[in-house]
């Protein structure tokens, strides 16, 4: 549980680091939509950083298949934020 742990640590960090560039450079990504801003890709990575803490909390109390199913709404979540920029017109 500790090497998971501290993958997820380093994850959230580097995950971070990548949506403060985001939303810092929003701006001068061509073909968002309107309604993305910086505040938005902030409450992005949030929302994924408390879904891989719930799973984690979940795995770690016993809870394996709904630590698993979290984690795996955490991963459509963010497949889905993803297949949004892929389809923005440009």
């Amino acid at each position: 549980m500790r090497t998971l742990a501290t993958c997820l640590l380093i994850y959230a960090a580097a995950s971070l680091l990548h949506h403060i560039h985001n939303a810092e450079y929003l701006a001068e990504y061509p073909n968002l939509p309107a309604w993305l801003t910086p505040a938005k890709v902030y409450l992005v990575w949030t929302a994924e950083a408390v879904l891989g803490l719930v799973g984690y909390l979940l795995l770690r109390s016993g809870y394996r298949r709904a630590g698993l199913e979290v984690a795996a709404a955490a991963a459509l979540f963010l497949s889905a934020l993803m297949a949004l920029k892929a389809k923005t017109p440009g």
